[in-house]
């Protein structure tokens, strides 16, 4: 899961990303912002959002549609 999290944030890219948030679990494609050891700042479009969360609330991380991992577009 880091891998995809650290291609987000290199690339700018938006990834698919499933989480528990306020009890709740919740997908949304979201852009990395920062990374850190524990935690890591996203950004949705739908709702527009910035938020941080601890990297133990991340359930599972993948390739936002159309996007197979290959960096620049």
């Amino acid at each position: 899961m880091e891998r995809i999290l650290r291609y987000s944030l290199d690339h700018r890219r938006v990834i698919r990303l499933i989480f528990q948030r306020e009890g709740r679990l919740q997908q949304r494609n979201v852009q990395v912002l920062a990374l850190g050891k524990d935690r890591v700042r996203l950004a949705s479009r739908r709702p527009r959002e910035e938020w941080e969360m601890d990297l133990a609330d991340m359930l599972g991380a993948d390739y936002a549609r159309g996007d197979e991992g290959q960096g620049e577009a």
